[in-house]
C-alpha cells in the first residue's frame, strides 16, 4: 500500500493541511478524471497502533459543481445486509454503515460538510438489464454510497461474463485481508501475482436476496446479501464551489534533488523541503541548508519507518513537520524541535513506541491528528501556551503518560484525544475549552480526578467511558449537554452532580454504573427528574437510566413516561419483573439488555416501537404479557419471545 505513489489532496479547510494553516490561506485547485487524490483516513495497514492511514480515491467524474470519487482500494469487508432476506439498497445495513459509522470514522466534521448529499438513483435502469426479476427500490439521499451496475459499466466497462477487466480490479487493504476479504490471485504480464478482491455494488442481483458485485477478475457477479467476505469501495461526490473553495487535481510534480543523505524539493520561496532521508545514522542532525537552500519543512513521510534512528535534531528555521514525517520510527528515543516550528502534522510521530519525551516549541499553534498516537513510552509532555488546537487522537494510546495540562489558549480538542491513556491519573483543562469531545478520555483507566471549567458546554459521547478509577464527577454549571454513555462503565464512580443548566442527556449516560450510589440534581431541576434513584427527562418524558446499584427485583415505571431510553435498564441483573404503563410508546435499543434475571415484562398495546436487541441477554424464561393484535405480540413472534395474554 504505502509503496504506491500518493498524491496529496489540498482542500483548504477540509483537509486542514499544515501549509494552509501556517500561511492562513486556501488554495483553489482543479481535478482531472483518473487522477488519484487523498481525502479522509481509515485503518488500512492492519496495525491500529500506528493510527489510521490516508484514503486514496480515484477521480471518476468531474462536473461543474461536484467531483465523483471512488476508493482506490477495497477498504473493509461487510455484508450487504445483516440477514439473508429480500432487500434493496434503501433498507440495507451496508447503506446505514456507510452513512453513519464509516462517514464519522473516516472524515472530520469539516470534511463531512463538503461531501455532497446526493440523490442516488436506484431505478431498474441502474441494475443489470438481464436480471429482470429484481428491483432496485426507492431512490435515496446519501453522502456515501456504492456504485450501481450501470455506473460500474460506465466508468470501468464492467460486464457480465466478460473478459478479465483490470480497470475494475481492486486490491484489498491489509486490514480488509485480515478480516477475511475474498480475493482472487491473478497473474499479469511481467508482474508477480496480485490479489484482487470481490466488491459490492448497490444494485440487486439475479434474485432479491442477492446483490451485485465486481469479482476479482473485474467482471459482474452477484452474491447472497449476507456474505461477510465481500469488500466495500465507498463512493462519494465532493462539492466544487466557491463557498468551499475546493477544486481537486494532481499535485504538480516537484523536481527532486539530492544532497548527501537527503532528497528534497525547492519550495516557491526558495527554501527546501526534505522529502526523504536515506542515511543509516542512528543519531541524525538535519542540516540547516541543502545546496544553499534553507530547510523550512520536513515533508510527508520523510523519515517514515527509519526504525534504526534513535535521535533527531531538527534545525532552527523549520516551520512545519509534515504528515507521517516520523511515522513508525520505533527506535526513536528523542527529538529536538526548534522554536520556529508552528505546525506538527497528522500522524507525524505515530508509532514511535520508544519516544520518552518531546520538548514542544514555544510558538507552536497546532498539534495534528494522531500526532503522538501509540507513543507508549512517552512519560510527560508540556504543551506550550501558544497551542490553539489539538487534533483527533493526538495522544491516544500513550499508555505511559501520567498527567497533562492543557493551556488556556487551546480552544479545540479533537475526538479520542487521550483515548486509552491508561496511565493518565490527572488532567488540568484549558478554561477556554467549551467542549469535551466524544471519547476524549475514554478508557483512561487510571484517571482519578479531572476538573472541568465553568466554560464547558458539552460533554460528548463516551467522553469518560471506562474511566475505571474515577470516583466522583461534578458537572460544572453551564454544561447543557451530556452525551450518550458519557460516563459508561465507570465502575468506581460513586457520585455524580448534574447542574440545572443541563437540558439534554443522551442514552445510558451511566451504563454499568454498579458502584454509583447517588445522582445529585436539584428537586426543581427544569429538565430532569430523579424518582427513587431513577433518572427521567422531563422534556421528552423519557426514562434515561435505571442503575444496577438502585435495582430492586420488581419495578413499575410511572405513568406519563412515553419512552424507555436506549440501554435504560442495561445490566440490571437483580431485576426480575417490570410493568410498563400504557403511556409508553417506544422501547429503545438494548433497553433491557443483559438483565439476566428478568422473567416477566408487561408491554401495553400503545407500544409501537421496540428497538434492536431490546431484550438481548435476558433470561430464557422471560415472558412478555401482551395484547392480541398488538405490535408487542408481533415483536414477540418475530423474535421468538415467550408471551402471555
Amino acid at each position: 500500500m504505502k509503496g504506491f505513489y500518493r498524491i496529496a489532496l489540498m482542500i483548504g479547510f477540509i483537509l486542514v493541511t499544515a501549509f494552509a494553516r501556517a500561511e492562513g490561506q486556501t488554495e483553489i485547485l482543479r481535478a482531472d478524471v483518473g487522477s488519484i487524490v487523498t481525502f479522509g483516513r481509515y485503518e488500512q495497514d492492519g496495525n491500529p497502533d500506528n493510527g489510521q492511514e490516508k484514503i486514496e480515491w480515484i477521480v471518476l467524474d468531474v462536473q461543474k459543481e461536484r467531483c465523483l470519487l471512488l476508493s482506490r482500494y477495497c477498504l473493509d469487508t461487510k455484508a450487504y445486509h445483516s440477514k439473508g432476506k429480500s432487500i434493496t439498497w434503501k433498507d440495507s445495513t451496508i447503506r446505514k454503515w456507510l452513512n453513519r459509522v464509516f462517514l464519522e470514522t473516516a472524515f472530520l466534521p469539516e470534511e463531512q460538510e463538503v461531501i455532497a448529499v446526493t440523490s442516488v438513483d436506484n431505478s431498474r435502469k441502474q441494475g443489470y438489464r438481464k436480471w429482470k426479476k429484481t428491483k432496485g427500490g426507492k431512490n435515496t439521499r446519501d453522502r456515501i454510497f456504492l456504485l450501481s451496475c450501470a455506473e460500474a459499466a460506465r466508468y470501468f466497462s464492467v460486464a457480465f461474463n466478460g473478459p478479465m477487466n483490470l480497470n475494475a480490479c481492486s486490491e484489498p487493504t491489509p486490514y480488509a485481508v485480515g478480516k477475511g476479504a475474498y480475493c482472487e490471485e491473478l497473474r499479469e504480464a511481467n508482474s508477480p501475482d496480485t490479489r484482487y478482491a470481490w466488491w459490492w455494488l448497490r444494485s440487486p442481483g439475479y434474485v432479491q436476496t442477492a446483490a451485485a458485485g465486481v469479482g476479482g477478475s473485474g467482471t459482474l457477479l452477484d452474491s447472497g446479501v449476507n456474505w461477510e467476505q465481500a469488500c466495500v469501495r465507498p463512493a462519494l461526490w465532493v462539492k466544487l464551489d466557491q463557498r468551499t473553495s475546493i477544486f481537486l487535481t494532481k499535485q504538480p510534480r516537484k523536481e527532486k534533488k539530492t544532497f548527501g543523505d537527503y532528497t528534497y524539493t525547492i519550495l516557491e520561496n526558495g527554501s527546501a523541503e526534505i522529502v526523504r532521508y536515506s542515511g543509516k545514522n542512528d543519531a541524525v542532525m538535519i542540516p540547516g541548508a541543502l545546496d544553499g537552500h534553507p530547510v523550512t519543512a520536513i515533508g510527508e513521510a520523510a523519515f517514515e519507518s527509519c526504525s534504526y534512528v534513535t535521535s533527531v535534531v531538527i534545525p532552527d528555521g523549520v516551520k512545519t513537520i509534515g504528515d507521517d514525517a516520523f511515522l513508525s520510527c520505533q527506535g526513536l528515543l528523542s527529538v529536538t524541535i526548534p522554536d520556529s516550528t508552528e505546525v506538527i502534522g497528522t500522524a507525524s510521530f505515530t508509532g514511535c513506541s520508544a519516544l520518552t519525551s518531546v520538548p514542544l516549541p514555544d510558538g507552536m499553534r497546532i498539534i495534528g491528528r494522531d500526532t503522538f498516537f501509540g507513543c507508549k513510552s512517552l512519560k510527560s509532555i508540556t504543551i506550550p501556551d501558544s497551542t490553539e488546537e489539538i487534533g483527533n487522537s493526538a495522544f491516544a494510546h500513550c499508555s505511559g503518560l501520567t498527567s497533562i495540562t492543557i493551556p488556556d489558549n487551546v480552544k479545540k480538542l479533537g475526538e479520542f484525544v487521550f483515548h486509552s491513556c491508561i496511565g493518565l491519573t490527572s488532567v488540568t483543562l484549558s478554561d477556554n475549552c467549551a467542549d469535551i469531545p466524544a471519547f476524549a478520555f475514554s478508557e483512561c483507566k487510571s484517571l482519578t480526578s479531572i476538573t472541568l471549567s465553568n466554560r464547558v458546554r458539552t460533554i460528548g459521547t463516551r467522553a469518560f467511558w471506562n474511566c475505571a478509577s474515577l470516583t466522583s464527577m461534578i458537572v460544572p454549571e453551564g454544561v447543557v449537554s451530556i452525551g450518550q454513555e458519557a460516563f459508561g462503565d465507570c465502575e468506581s464512580l460513586v457520585s455524580v452532580m448534574i447542574p440545572d443548566s443541563v437540558t439534554s442527556v443522551g442514552a445510558s449516560p451511566f451504563t454499568s454504573g454498579s458502584a454509583l450510589q447517588e445522582i445529585i440534581i436539584s428537586p426543581d431541576h427544569p429538565y430532569l427528574e430523579l424518582l427513587d434513584g431513577v433518572l427521567f427527562s422531563k422534556s421528552d418524558q423519557r426514562l434515561i437510566c435505571y442503575l444496577p446499584s438502585f435495582s430492586g427485583e420488581e419495578y413499575t415505571i410511572p405513568d406519563g413516561v412515553r419512552e424507555i431510553g436506549e440501554r435504560a435498564f442495561w445490566g440490571c441483573k437483580i431485576l426480575t419483573s417490570v410493568i410498563i404503563p400504557v403511556t409508553v410508546t417506544t422501547i429503545g435499543d438494548e433497553a433491557f439488555g443483559c438483565c439476566s434475571e428478568l422473567h416477566s415484562v408487561r408491554i401495553p398495546a400503545n407500544v409501537t416501537t421496540i428497538g434492536e436487541n431490546a431484550f438481548d441477554g435476558c433470561s430464557e424464561k422471560l415472558t412478555a404479557a401482551v395484547d392480541h393484535g398488538s405490535y408487542a405480540e408481533r415483536y414477540c413472534k418475530k423474535n421468538r419471545m415467550k408471551r402471555s395474554y
